[in-house]
């Protein structure tokens, strides 16, 4: 974060050790206007804590993402996030990235894109 600039503690959630279940880990990043942005780009980068696994697949990028004023919020991801080893470990990865962004009182939903495209599941 730049000198001066407020920070915000945000909730992240990971795979915890036993790889079965979701942990959260508490971060500070710079308050802006896109907190859900900057919020899923820090999942993205994987835990902080050793023990925790990352809930994203690696090379995964952040498309676009998309606040509704009706509380439903589209992520748009890059075609690495189907890499995800199982339906356990997608099931794990959307619980993880919907309980982060509904942290914040706009997000009511969230809905998941792979490259522009609307998917029924993760793993196509």
């Amino acid at each position: 974060p730049e000198a001066g600039q407020e920070l915000i503690e945000v909730k992240l959630y990971f795979v915890g050790p036993d790889g079965k279940s979701l942990v959260m880990e508490e971060r500070s990043i710079a308050r802006t206007e896109s907190m859900a942005r900057n919020t899923l780009q820090e999942l993205i980068k994987g835990p902080a804590e050793n023990e925790n696994l990352p809930v994203i697949p690696e090379g995964t990028r952040l498309r676009d993402i998309n606040l509704k004023p009706d509380g439903l919020c589209i992520v748009d991801l890059s075609s690495q996030a189907r890499q995800a080893a199982n339906a356990e470990q997608e099931k794990l990865m959307v619980s993880a990235i919907t309980t982060t962004l509904k942290q914040f009182p706009t997000v009511k939903n969230v809905t998941f894109m792979i490259d522009g495209q609307t998917v029924p599941s993760m793993l196509q």
